[in-house]
């Protein structure tokens, strides 16, 4: 089941390993992209949404919608388009890296959206954020195995 939050990575002192300080690093890192989305760093933010940065597999807005505190990134810089698109990663790294209890069948799939990771790992508001600006059609969205947003609201 897909059942652990998000909080895990910002607050697991060995997820979220400053190299032993708290500042920022430059390095592409979820640990510095969690950091930046905390300290609302949006000049940072917005260059690694610019040159198209990956987290393990996922771009900058997906791994916003997981982050407890990452609505503001969604408001600032999704649009319909960006926040519509699948995923061709699978999760599996990504799980793993953030210690996430997710069924071997959804990690076994791919084509999610950032609608989906929010539904399944997110704040309620990051999905309200989403929904928002993706309407009705972000709902239809469906991963290589089927899996929509609103069947994963059934987690």
């Amino acid at each position: 089941r897909a059942s652990i939050r998000t909080e895990r990575f910002l607050q697991n002192d060995n997820l979220f390993s400053m190299s032993g300080n708290d500042e920022y690093q430059e390095e592409n890192s979820i640990e510095n992209f969690a950091y930046l989305i905390d300290s609302q760093d949006e000049e940072k933010v917005r260059e690694i949404i610019r040159r198209g940065d990956e987290f393990k597999g996922f771009p900058p807005l997906f791994i916003a919608g997981m982050h407890t505190n990452g609505t503001w990134v969604l408001e600032k810089f999704g649009t319909k388009d960006n926040l519509s698109e699948g995923c061709p990663s699978k999760l599996t790294d990504l799980a793993e890296h953030l210690s996430l209890d997710v069924d071997p069948d959804i990690l076994a799939d791919y084509g999610f959206t950032p609608l989906m990771l929010a539904v399944m790992f997110g704040p309620p508001k990051s999905v309200e954020t989403i929904l928002n600006k993706v309407g009705k059609d972000g709902i239809k969205k469906e991963t290589e195995k089927n899996y929509t947003a609103s069947v994963e609201l059934h987690f």
